[in-house]
Parts: structure tokens; C-alpha cells; sequence
């Protein structure tokens, strides 16, 4: 599998071994859940937290159960025509988070 993502342009580019050394160069983390299953949330959502970014969830309906609601961007509730920008302008590589 690897050596196949490793053929397409841009979308892999090899092994994180220090993952929270690399989200923290971002403002933004993605949390994406493999289920919206109820009481399901996993290490995503911390992994942010502990790197110092803001996450982007999507996953549990009652995550806010467990996790500070504004600490976090629940993504179902942001328009879709908002995701891009954010993506792409917020979520390159920064020097430093202030």
C-alpha cells in the first residue's frame, strides 16, 4: 500500500515517526473519526490537544461529553463552502503558534 501512495504526487510522503512533532506545525488538526457512533471517540481528537492545535472533528454526535465544546471545530457544523479556505490558507506549515 505504501509503495502505491507512494506514486501519486503529493499525497504521501513517507512515514510520520514523531506525529506530534509534526501536527504542531500546523494551527489546525484534522480529527476525523472512523464512525459517528455515540461515545466513540478515540486518540485523534487528543493527539491534537497534546500538539498544541486546534482540532476539526467529526465523529461522536456527543463528543462534547468528554472533550470542552469550545476547544474544539465540529465540522458538520461549519459550512461547506468554509472547509477550503481554512484548509488551505490556515493550515500550512507555521513557524510557531502564538
Amino acid at each position: 500500500m505504501e509503495e502505491k501512495l507512494r506514486r501519486v504526487s503529493g499525497i504521501f510522503r513517507g512515514p510520520c515517526d514523531r506525529k506530534r512533532e509534526t501536527v504542531r506545525r500546523y494551527r489546525f488538526g484534522i480529527a476525523y473519526e472512523n464512525t459517528a457512533w455515540p461515545g466513540y471517540v478515540t486518540e485523534k481528537i487528543i493527539d491534537c490537544f497534546v500538539a498544541g492545535v486546534v482540532p476539526v472533528y467529526l465523529g461522536a454526535p456527543d463528543v462534547s461529553d468528554y472533550v470542552p465544546p469550545l476547544a474544539f471545530w465540529m465540522q458538520r457544523a461549519m459550512p461547506r463552502r468554509r472547509i477550503s479556505p481554512i484548509g488551505c490558507a490556515c493550515c500550512r506549515p507555521q513557524r510557531r503558534w502564538p
